[in-house]
């Protein structure tokens, strides 16, 4: 319970609220994700990861959530969403290190390699 004397104040402890609550299914999501038994499922840890990304956080704690994500994502081999998430985060103000690592995933789902390896599986699966 809180006790406010304006609506300013009122205001602000919504906000808190809505954070609170934000930041309290980040760490649900996350914790499922770290869950020992979803350590061989690189999928399932993808689809987690996407989800944080979407939870309304902090600058500094989305930076943390779309690298993961990104990681997470190219380790699983889905280079798509690896790139868009890349991409969020070349959007964002980052260290040139965390940079690179996002603009080399970029190209290399928008290099030619990608289409080759759909094509070479597509005719390997054929014959």
């Amino acid at each position: 319970m809180v006790v406010v004397d304006s609506r300013k104040e009122v205001d602000e402890v919504k906000e808190l609220l809505g954070i609170a609550k934000d930041y309290a299914l980040a760490l649900r999501i996350e914790l499922k994700r770290k869950d020992p038994a979803l350590k061989d499922d690189l999928l399932r840890q993808a689809e987690l990861a996407a989800y944080f990304t979407h939870c309304n956080l902090q600058a500094t704690h989305l930076k943390l959530s779309l690298q993961s994500a990104m990681s997470i994502c190219f380790k699983a081999k889905n280079y798509g969403t690896a790139a868009t998430f890349a991409r969020r985060l070349l959007e964002l103000n980052l260290p040139p290190q965390v940079a690179t690592k996002a603009r080399q995933v970029w190209k290399f789902y928008t290099s030619g390699y990608i289409a080759f390896l759909r094509v070479s599986h597509v005719v390997s699966f054929c014959f």
